[in-house]
């Protein structure tokens, strides 16, 4: 991870996100930003890769990219974004942690905002109609296995988008009841307090809190796992 923080210190887009005016020591150390290796267009292409692959690990990377503060950068990642294969898009989905499933995903174009202040709607992954079933599972995991879910939940995207809280509503409602079993077992403490309902007039669609969106009805042959 450290070798993955410095190269998104180090590289730059253009000479002029080199600032040597504020070139400082700081116990012996250097400010990051006193230097940096310029990238050359043939090589934008492979750092984009990198950079992406790397991302799916840890959203530090995105948050400490120098690149990022140059347009010319932004709008070549979501151009690569664009033109990303399905099995690409389905590989990123499968391997990729919490953060970048719940920010890095949309289901339109109209959801990539290049001007927001939130520094996520800036780019996207659509997410194309024959993988919504894959990244539906892959987001029902880290549902699962997360902590804090409201607050990380909360940070999905694609909740704004009812296609999709209706296809995760029906994904939902048709997990099985030996899945619904063992759900109620093994989920963590913030998922089995959060994730079941009684009854579907629990689920509210304009609820003040994420998990109440969507609920996880409890069949009564159930009710003695709990």
């Amino acid at each position: 991870m450290e070798n993955k923080n410095a190269y998104s210190k180090i590289f730059v887009m253009t000479k002029d996100d080199i600032k040597e005016d504020i070139c400082k020591w700081q116990y012996h150390t250097h400010t990051p930003y006193d230097f940096g290796i310029v990238i050359p267009d043939e090589f934008l292409q492979q750092y984009i890769e990198k950079w992406l692959d790397d991302f799916t690990q840890s959203c530090s990377i995105y948050n400490e990219s120098r690149p990022f503060t140059n347009d010319r950068f932004v709008n070549a990642i979501r151009n690569y974004m664009k033109r990303l294969s399905s099995d690409k898009i389905a590989s990123l989905i499968k391997s990729a942690n919490e953060d970048f499933i719940y920010n890095a995903f949309v289901m339109k174009d109209k959801d990539i905002i290049e001007n927001s202040t939130n520094k996520y709607e800036i780019f996207g992954i659509i997410i194309p109609t024959d993988l919504l079933q894959l990244y539906i599972e892959r987001w029902f995991y880290h549902f699962k296995e997360g902590s804090y879910i409201n607050k990380n939940a909360g940070k999905c995207r694609l909740l704004s988008d009812v296609t999709f809280r209706t296809a995760l509503l029906i994904y939902i409602n048709e997990i099985n009841t030996d899945t619904i079993a063992s759900l109620i077992q093994t989920g963590n403490k913030d998922f089995f307090y959060s994730a079941f309902v009684m009854a579907e007039v629990d689920i509210k669609e304009d609820a003040e809190y994420v998990y109440e969106l969507f609920g996880i009805i409890i069949p009564k042959n159930c009710y003695r796992v709990i």
